[in-house]
C-alpha cells in the first residue's frame, strides 16, 4: 500500500508548483482564501480566484487518476 505522505507528494507535484502553495496552505494549514493572498502580498480577493484555479486542478489529477484505475481494471 502507498503511504499518504507519498500520494499527498505526487498529487502536489502533479497540480504544480505555481498552485501548491495556495492548496497547502487552505487545505492543508487551514487558512482562508484570502489571508494566504495577504501573505504572499497578493489583493485579498485574488485569493479565491486562484484558490478555484488550484482546485480544479486537483480536480484533473484526481479525475486523472480514476481514468487509470478503471483502465487498469478492465
Amino acid at each position: 500500500m502507498v503511504d499518504t505522505r507519498q500520494r499527498v507528494k505526487v498529487v502536489l507535484r502533479d497540480v504544480g508548483r505555481q498552485l501548491r502553495p495556495v492548496i497547502v496552505h487552505v487545505c492543508g494549514i487551514d487558512l482562508s482564501a484570502s489571508d494566504w493572498a495577504k501573505l504572499y502580498g497578493e489583493p485579498r480577493r485574488t485569493g479565491t480566484t486562484v484558490l478555484r484555479l488550484a482546485l480544479s486542478a486537483l480536480d484533473d489529477v484526481y479525475s486523472g487518476v480514476q481514468r487509470l484505475l478503471r483502465t487498469a481494471r478492465r
